[in-house]
């Protein structure tokens, strides 16, 4: 590959067309997937009824935002104009929707783990929705997205840079302040989700045990014990199902955990890592900074397979009728904003290569960035939102309702905060002196961008982790406290003496007639009523426990695609922050990891999402066909 003059070989490779090219179809399908993903959550309002699903919706939101391709598309447009020179405040500005959309991403992500985490420990008072939780959130996510842009615009360089990314064109803070911003939210996400695992194992194992322990031997129909064998059945069978319903919802979390840990973590810690070992060496930086602009919105592309394989009630209104589908209804709106801002910018990259563009803007890369700014700003956001859902879920699981208002109007307005403010940190104070010559968020923000990106990375991180600790931690507490309560061993119990059923040969004709039409039904419908009652409770706290294993997959794909990247980006800032050449790989690769990790959310939600992939199947009647309930395990199928 001949080099243009005055350009090194990734500021040549990051406006390639084909490079641009790859961007752009990343980021259109982390665009459509979270924008379909969105849409159930918008015209059902049962779907908007669960802690769990509002932070899947506010992810998907994010990930929409990361996946909005403007940089993609403004490279293609200056490639096609030759224009090789950008100012930093334009290539801040294109960037945008990234730099917000990945910081607001781990909010979400975060509030994924702190849903998982409150179902597990507090599971018969966790309920449909803590509004409370919801709501901060979303106004969280919201404000993290404009905080992260603000940040990459002040005191921004006035001169232009030949590669127009966000890491290389970000305003002198944004890199300190991300990079303490994303490692503390990847400390809280994996904390929320290692104390979230600890309680789940334990309380799976308990009702694993509980349930082998609890099947009644064979009865004559014909005995008068039948209607207590029956009774029990069905106390059995729809407690069973309830924990089913939260296992399933945990490991469509898991999933997403995964996703965002390939497509964020991974790569921000390497970033981090190069930053703390030799900060003025920009090359490495730079290139993971590169490799993570790609794969980040490739996972912002994968959530809705996830969803339409996990999660069968986005197929449904219910979907909207609990507070954590709500939340993962955001977190794939601000997917998609991801999708979309990876889109524009691989368009214009593609664009100004054709053209023979070289030199930007920084303004003009900023803003073509901006969808991904914002965007990864307010995932972060939705994913904290999600991991408070979790948390309040298990910690409160009777208290636990259908919805927090409060905490979803939270949350979601601290989205769109974060999503604005990133945008506008991007931009602020951009020194449009020189040329830039590559368009990305991070080359061409304002110098407070990178100092603010991150605190805040780190701040979300270290609360999302943190939360998913200690949900693992209530819920291994919980699940044992709770399968060894007489009320949960209650089919192991001997009955009492009242309950034993009447022998005839005792008893004379009209004695044993009058017993059975005065005693024994109307202690039987006691016994029932008790039954019935419990019975909700176990429903309710398998229903969580799936919820829970749901987030924590996403937990992952946030750890491996914004946290662990994030963590490498803060130590080499920290090790020598004047060596650019690593910080910028660091976050060169990042912007691919993240929105890769957007796109991989779908994913988990149609694995592990029972009420996400049947939505999908109704919505899409082809999908019936492909997404069958014998597709899946019995494990993963919606009570």
């Amino acid at each position: 590959m001949s080099l243009t003059p005055n350009k090194t070989q990734l500021e040549e490779l990051d406006s390639s067309l084909a490079i641009n090219l790859l961007r752009y179809l990343i980021s259109l399908n982390a665009l459509l997937t979270n924008g379909f993903l969105t849409l159930p959550f918008a015209r059902f309002k049962t779907l908007r009824c669960t802690q769990c699903n509002l932070f899947i919706a506010a992810n998907a939101a994010v990930e929409f935002i990361i996946g909005l391709a403007t940089r993609a598309t403004f490279e293609i447009i200056a490639t096609t104009m030759s224009i090789h020179s950008f100012t930093h405040t334009l290539c801040v500005w294109i960037g945008s929707p990234l730099t917000g959309g990945f910081a607001a991403n781990q909010i979400t992500i975060l509030g994924l783990a702190l849903d998982r985490l409150t179902a597990v420990a507090w599971p018969f008072s966790y309920g449909k929705k803590n509004k409370n939780l919801i709501a901060s959130i979303f106004s969280f996510t919201l404000f993290i997205f404009i905080a992260a842009i603000i940040v990459s615009l002040w005191n921004i360089n006035p001169g232009t840079s030949f590669q127009c990314s966000m890491g290389v064109n970000a305003g002198p803070l944004f890199a300190t302040i991300w990079s303490i911003y994303a490692q503390i939210i990847t400390f809280f996400v994996f904390g929320t989700y290692i104390t979230m695992l600890c309680l789940f194992y334990r309380q799976s194992q308990v009702f694993s045990s509980s349930k082998n322990k609890t099947n009644p031997k064979q009865q004559n129909p014909k005995d008068n014990g039948l209607m207590y064998k029956n009774t029990n059945k069905t106390y059995q069978n729809t407690d069973y199902q309830k924990t089913q319903k939260q296992i399933r919802l945990t490991m469509l979390v898991a999933l997403i955990l995964l996703v965002y840990s390939i497509c964020w973590a991974l790569p921000t810690a390497i970033w981090f890592f190069f930053n703390v070992l030799d900060p003025k060496d920009l090359t490495r930086i730079n290139y993971v900074t590169f490799i993570q602009g790609f794969i980040t919105p490739l996972g912002a592309g994968i959530n809705l397979y996830i969803y339409i394989w996990k999660h069968a009630e986005i197929r449904h209104r219910s979907l909207r009728n609990t507070q954590c589908n709500l939340l993962i209804g955001a977190n794939a709106a601000i997917e998609l904003i991801i999708g979309i801002g990876l889109a524009t910018r691989g368009t214009f990259e593609i664009y100004s290569t054709s053209i023979s563009l070289t030199s930007f803007t920084h303004t003009l890369c900023v803003w073509i960035g901006s969808p991904l700014t914002g965007g990864f700003a307010a995932n972060q956001i939705t994913i904290l939102g999600l991991a408070l859902d979790r948390l309040t879920a298990v910690a409160w699981p009777f208290s636990y309702g259908k919805k927090n208002k409060p905490f979803i109007y939270i949350s979601y307005l601290l989205v769109i905060l974060i999503f604005i403010g990133a945008v506008f940190i991007s931009l602020w104070g951009i020194d449009e002196s020189t040329p830039s010559y590559q368009c990305s968020m991070g080359a061409n923000a304002g110098p407070l961008f990178a100092t603010i990106w991150s605190i805040y990375a780190q701040i979300i991180t270290f609360f999302v982790f943190s939360t998913y600790i200690s949900m693992l931690i209530l819920f291994y507490r919980q699940n044992r406290r709770f399968l060894s309560s007489p009320k949960t061993k209650i089919t192991q119990v001997t009955p009492s003496p009242r309950m034993v059923p009447i022998q005839e040969k005792e008893l004379k004709p009209v004695i044993l007639n009058n017993l059975n039409n005065n005693k024994n039904n109307n202690l039987t419908l006691k016994r029932g009523s008790q039954l019935k009652q419990e019975t909700i409770l176990n429903q309710q706290q398998k229903q969580q426990m799936r919820l829970t294993l749901l987030v924590a997959l996403i937990l992952l794909i946030y750890t491996i695609c914004w946290a662990f990247p994030t963590a490498i980006w803060f130590l080499f800032n920290v090790l020598d922050s004047s060596n650019r050449n690593r910080i910028n790989v660091v976050t060169y690769i990042q912007g691919f990891l993240t929105p890769f990790g957007a796109g991989i959310n779908l994913y988990i939600y149609l694995w592990r999402h029972a009420e996400i992939r049947k939505c999908a199947r109704s919505t899409f009647p082809t999908l019936k066909y492909i997404l069958t309930e014998d597709t899946f395990t019995n494990n993963t199928q919606m009570s």
